[in-house]
């Protein structure tokens, strides 16, 4: 038996989410736009490691101190040292805690 919609993908798959959590979003990322790691950084140059919320659109969401957005053009890819100064899902941790160990958190 054939599926009914191969080949449809996006919002013309009737399962599309609009809705969708911070995982999702970045998945949809990846999918529409490839790899990260095929990429360069949009500020550097150097080899991207990770999709950055870029910009705020009608598509932003937040819960639970978490920022995405569910439309893969929001986001861009960069190096680590550039996430590390543009994510805005990092934050410092406050006076006098530490982070647990094996956790990266902004300086």
């Amino acid at each position: 038996m054939t599926h009914r919609m191969k080949g449809v993908t996006g919002a013309a798959h009737p399962a599309y989410l609009t809705e969708v959590t911070a995982t999702q979003a970045l998945r949809r990322v990846a999918a529409k736009r490839g790899a990260v790691s095929e990429l360069d950084c949009r500020v550097c140059g150097k080899r991207a490691r990770h999709w950055v919320l870029a910009r705020v659109s009608s598509e932003h969401r937040e819960a639970d101190g978490q920022q995405w957005s569910g439309d893969p053009a929001d986001y861009d890819p960069l190096c680590r040292f550039h996430r590390n100064q543009r994510d805005p899902n990092l934050r410092p941790l406050p006076a006098g805690m530490q982070p647990p160990p094996g956790r990266r958190v902004a300086e």
